[in-house]
């Protein structure tokens, strides 16, 4: 009787293996376009930024604070681990720290990403039915908090981040963002008029962001050339895996985008897109609703081509487009004249959602 031999877990993990092929090709699909650019620092009025070596106090404290229930990386190493460790390894950990800061390299080893699909809804083995998590080496995280601890005081001491930037700056949130917006809102109520609103929808923009770019914004709020050296080096030469019930991909490399999950990547985001607040140069308080809308369009039009030079790309139909007053003037409100952005007219509505709230025409956070 010649032996049977099953197929079926062999399949099964070919199958596997194929989706998180797809789903790595799906999570990061964006090529740079970017051409190199002088990193020169320009019209800087304060000293240079510079790493500086850390302690052994300030790692033990760093590892301290890490969150005990978060996933470890592709090294399986947990932040418990290191801190049952202490004080042990205390030197063994800080050194690597203080070599890649005077190095001006981060270590190829903390560069690798592995990415679990998370099932929103529908069919899993689509990757748009799923939300990407990326997780990165414990060491990368001990490192990058010990990075953005100084580069964060810089960022504040000096002022880099415009002031109506709301993201990743102390003691602001997503609530100082939404009370900025609400007063602003109440004031034109107060005065009798209405506010138009466009929230825009960037697609997979932390994706998006062009090293390149970053460095020489970097350079030109007084990164020195060694720091900029160092984020060049934390950016560049990624890859990410995908991980789907034990089933990996080949590594993918990164060409473009901040590290999803990363510590620094938020607020080297932040700092991309910080030059963007001056680009609005005509939406102001205007007596004529029509007035204000032509206005409005000639501010998405350079809003649009901002995006366009900083290698983002805005998605018109998921921009919402909101007006809002007290009762009596909406209902006296004429029709909206066209509002555009990219070629595409902007629906109006009457609810949205804004930084989790439901927002509606009249205010009412209902």
């Amino acid at each position: 009787q010649t032996n049977s031999i099953s197929l079926t877990p062999l399949s099964a993990y070919l199958r596997r293996q194929g989706v998180a092929e797809e789903h790595n090709f799906y999570t990061f699909n964006q090529e740079s376009s970017c051409c190199p650019i002088n990193n020169s620092p320009q019209d800087v009025q304060c000293s240079l930024f510079e790493f500086q070596s850390v302690t052994e106090e300030e790692v033990g404290k760093i590892i301290r604070s890490l969150p005990s229930n978060k996933a470890p990386g592709l090294d399986k190493v947990t932040a418990r681990v290191l801190k049952d460790s202490l004080p042990t390894t205390l030197f063994a950990i800080t050194n690597p720290v203080n070599t890649s800061f005077s190095s001006n390299t981060f270590a190829r080893a903390w560069k690798l990403a592995e990415v679990i699909p998370l099932v929103k809804s529908g069919d899993a083995d689509k990757p748009s039915n799923t939300r990407p998590i990326s997780l990165l080496p414990i060491m990368s995280k001990v490192c990058e908090r010990a990075a953005h601890s100084q580069f964060a005081n810089f960022l504040e001491q000096n002022e880099n981040i415009a002031k109506l930037q709301n993201g990743n700056r102390k003691l602001h949130s997503t609530e100082t963002a939404l009370l900025y917006f609400t007063d602003e809102i109440l004031k034109n109520m107060d005065d009798k008029k209405v506010s138009v609103i466009v929230l825009l929808d960037m697609s997979k923009a932390f994706d998006s962001v062009c090293h390149d770019l970053m460095l020489s914004k970097l350079c030109r709020i007084g990164v020195s050339n060694a720091a900029c050296n160092w984020f060049g080096s934390y950016l560049s030469q990624r890859n990410q895996i995908v991980n789907i019930a034990n089933c990996i991909s080949d590594p993918l490399p990164l060409s473009v985008g901040v590290p999803q999950g990363s510590i620094l990547g938020p607020v080297l985001f932040t700092l991309y897109v910080n030059d963007l607040l001056s680009v609005p140069k005509h939406c102001q308080a205007m007596g004529q609703i029509s007035d204000a809308v032509i206005a409005l369009n000639k501010d998405l039009s350079h809003i649009a081509t901002w995006c366009c030079m900083n290698s983002l790309l805005i998605n018109p139909d998921k921009t919402k487009l909101l007006v809002i007053g007290v009762p009596q003037l909406m209902r006296t409100l004429p029709s909206i004249p066209l509002v555009k952005l990219l070629g595409k007219e902007i629906e109006p509505v009457t609810v949205t959602k804004d930084l989790g709230v439901m927002i509606d025409s009249f205010l009412s956070y209902n």
